[in-house]
Formats: C-alpha cells, sequence, structure tokens
C-alpha cells in the first residue's frame, strides 16, 4: 500500500474556524438561554382556542385562564417523554424511519391505552 499524504486543506480545525463559518454547523450545542427561548416560543404556538377543545374531548367542561400554562408545559413534557421513547425504539430496530408500532411501544411503556390498534 502506498502513503496517504494529508493535504492542507483537511488540516483545519473547529479552532480555526471564525463565527460567520461556524453558523451552519449542524452538532454545535446550544446554550441553555437559546434552548429556553425556543422552548417557550414553541410552546406559545399551541393556542388557548386548541387546548379547550382537547380538554373539552377529554371531558373538561371549563378551564381557569391559569391552567393554559401548566397544560403547555405538561403536553410538551409528555410528548418529549414518549418522543424519546419511539426514537430509541426505532434505533433498536436500525432503522430510520420511525413507525406507528414504535409510538404505540413508547405509548404502552407509559401505561397507555392506545385507541389506534
Amino acid at each position: 500500500m502506498g502513503d496517504i499524504k494529508e493535504t492542507e486543506h483537511l488540516k483545519t480545525t473547529v479552532d480555526d474556524m471564525d463565527a460567520k463559518d461556524m453558523r451552519g454547523a449542524h452538532n454545535m450545542p446550544l446554550s441553555d438561554s437559546k434552548k429556553d427561548t425556543i422552548q417557550k416560543s414553541l410552546l406559545k404556538n399551541i393556542r388557548n382556542p386548541s387546548l379547550k377543545r382537547i380538554s373539552f374531548r377529554a371531558g373538561c367542561k371549563r378551564l381557569e385562564s391559569e391552567t393554559y400554562d401548566e397544560l403547555r408545559t405538561s403536553m410538551y413534557d409528555h410528548l418529549r417523554q414518549v418522543l424519546h421513547q419511539s426514537l430509541l425504539a426505532m434505533q433498536h430496530g436500525r432503522r430510520n424511519t420511525l413507525t406507528l408500532d414504535d409510538i404505540l411501544y413508547a405509548l404502552r411503556n407509559h401505561n397507555h391505552s392506545c385507541v389506534y390498534v
């Protein structure tokens, strides 16, 4: 086998890049304040009429104004946990596509009775 020669353009590291080059990097960690602002903006996308509609289907007749924020955060946490479990099931099956079975598996792990089976 021949010798492998490294070229100069392959030796660049993250330290050599300036901030302009690092904007598009997908593996750069976000700061905690950035995560909080993203989470707050995602939670505000769930509007009060949508929460009211969901709670009516669950059997609730009235909601206080303070309960909307608590509902948003609890829905977000629950959805995050279920998606995390379903992604673990997908990775365990060595697949790149999330299937309905993965989500049903995650819901069963959280002791939910599945409507769609």
